[in-house]
């Protein structure tokens, strides 16, 4: 690669905006250009998002890759082509550690099923029907704010101020329905259990 000083910087002496827009028609020289370019840092991004774990960021970088090619159109003023594939990777990083953070929740729930039950496939499954119950009743019988609420902070993995931006409401508003979510969903599995 050639660099040339510019400015008291040194850049590459592809334009990154030049090359952008071939990359955008297609041109497989200058996709493979931003690709040598931009795999160290993006594949540095995903490892740090996949917590030094290899395989999941090759599998993230990938998919880094693959969202910046498909969009490499998209990208504007003032054409850092590192700074944006810095960016899809930050974001694909964020979506991943939401995604595995959902699946741990779930996988924490099943272990601390094991943990108090013992692994008596009988009672796993009183305590899987227990849980269809309570989910039934719990359709029928949340309001819809703290639904959507409790839809927004568990099942999306969205933070307080997350859900509340997305609600249009202050983070004091989110606290205390996930609170009234948290009471009434005790309530729900204490009358399914008998247990009042």
């Amino acid at each position: 690669m050639e660099f040339e000083k510019r400015d008291s910087k040194y850049c590459m002496v592809e334009d990154d905006k030049e090359l952008a827009l071939k990359a955008a028609q297609g041109d497989p020289e200058a996709c493979r250009e931003i690709f040598e370019r931009c795999l160290n840092m993006v594949f540095y991004i995903s490892k740090i998002y996949t917590q030094g774990d290899r395989e999941s960021a090759k599998d993230l970088t990938q998919q880094v890759f693959a969202r910046a090619f498909r969009s490499i159109g998209s990208l504007e003023p003032p054409y850092n082509i590192a700074a944006w594939c810095a960016r899809i990777a930050h974001n694909q990083g964020i979506d991943h550690v939401k995604e595995n953070a959902r699946e741990r929740r779930g996988l924490s729930e099943y272990i601390k099923v094991m943990e108090t039950h013992g692994s008596d496939p009988e009672k796993i499954m009183l305590i899987h029907e227990a849980t269809r119950a309570v989910a039934d009743s719990f359709e029928a019988g949340v309001a819809g704010i703290l639904k959507e609420t409790a839809r927004l902070y568990y099942g999306e993995g969205k933070s307080v101020a997350e859900t509340a931006v997305a609600m249009g409401v202050s983070k004091t508003v989110v606290t205390t329905r996930l609170s009234r979510f948290r009471a009434r969903l005790r309530e729900l599995v204490a009358e399914k259990l008998g247990d009042d």
